[in-house]
């Protein structure tokens, strides 16, 4: 056997921790992408700019590398058997001196999470795939405590939670410490 395939054996047999999000497309999103270069330039990034805006669905788990494509047959089942738009709404803005972020009400998003939960089945997992019960996007997360004010002025100034938007259903995995989209899909 070639040292690639190998390789590639040991990479797809080692456990990956894996979730599923929801990540705001439209006018929220670019409101929330305006938010987060501004507050790059003006007081730098923070660990909620490590990742693209989302909200939870499931509780991280671990699986195989190769157990990928049959979440994305439960995300899939899932999103079929809604047979509706996939609205969110954002009902707070949320600036507290420990989380900045967006409170997120939505009946199709939590259904959806408790089906994929309940058809994510895998013999390789080693834990139970959990809904989210809450809904959170969060703008801003372990900031400096001096620079509470100007992060929540510039999110109400920005930030406008009645904005439209619509989500797409992402599954992400988590290999190396950096959670990256493992199936890139799904606009609803």
């Amino acid at each position: 056997m070639a040292i690639a395939e190998v390789v590639r054996s040991t990479r797809e047999e080692r456990d990956v921790e894996f979730l599923v999000a929801a990540t705001p497309v439209g006018p929220l999103a670019h409101a929330i992408d305006a938010y987060r270069q501004a507050v790059a330039v003006r007081i730098g990034i923070n660990p909620a700019h490590r990742s693209p805006p989302h909200c939870v669905l499931t509780r991280s788990h671990f699986d195989r590398l190769t157990s990928a494509r049959s979440y994305r047959r439960a995300i899939d089942a899932a999103l079929r058997s809604q047979q509706r738009l996939l609205d969110g709404v954002a009902t707070a803005l949320t600036t507290n001196r420990e989380w900045h972020g967006l409170e997120i009400e939505s009946p199709s998003l939590t259904a959806l999470a408790v089906e994929i939960a309940a058809g994510g089945t895998n013999a390789t997992r080693h834990e139970h795939v959990m809904a989210h019960s809450l809904l959170r996007l969060a703008l801003a997360t372990d900031f400096d405590a001096a620079d509470h004010h100007l992060l929540s002025e510039l999110a109400h100034r920005i930030v406008d939670p009645a904005l439209p938007a619509e989500w797409r259903v992402e599954l992400w995995e988590r290999s190396d410490g950096h959670w990256r989209n493992a199936l890139r899909e799904h606009v609803c």
